[in-house]
């Protein structure tokens, strides 16, 4: 019985630490990695910002994602992935109130996005 114990104590660590990943690593599988691909813009450009902060939080490291995906929504408010990455970032370190802000803010500016948020917070 210990033994049972230990197999699943180990298996949930497993998985709360992959878990994060498999999330944010979701949406690339799904709409394809060349809509996230790194672009070939300049650090104060939207599309780079998502691309660092996706970058970031693929490493676990969310504080300095949820940085990158603000600044990108700073530069042009009316693009939808930084919405939806940061939404993302929020549920991965456990912050459903923020996730679902990102998500009423996605819905007015990207409605294909905010589906799929939804979807991920759903789950």
């Amino acid at each position: 019985m210990n033994k049972l114990i230990i197999v699943l104590k180990n298996f949930l660590t497993v998985l709360l630490v992959i878990s994060p990943i498999l999330v944010l690593s979701y949406p690339v599988v799904k709409y394809g990695i060349a809509r996230w691909k790194r672009p070939e813009t300049t650090p104060d450009s939207p599309a780079y910002c998502v691309h660092k902060g996706l970058e970031l939080t693929q490493q676990m490291r969310f504080e300095e994602g949820i940085t990158w995906y603000k600044r990108a929504i700073e530069l042009n408010p009316g693009y939808g992935e930084p919405y939806f990455f940061l939404g993302l970032s929020y549920l991965s370190i456990g912050d459903r109130h923020l996730a679902q802000e990102m998500y009423e803010k996605l819905r007015i500016v990207d409605r294909e996005l905010a589906e799929e948020l939804q979807r991920q917070m759903n789950i």
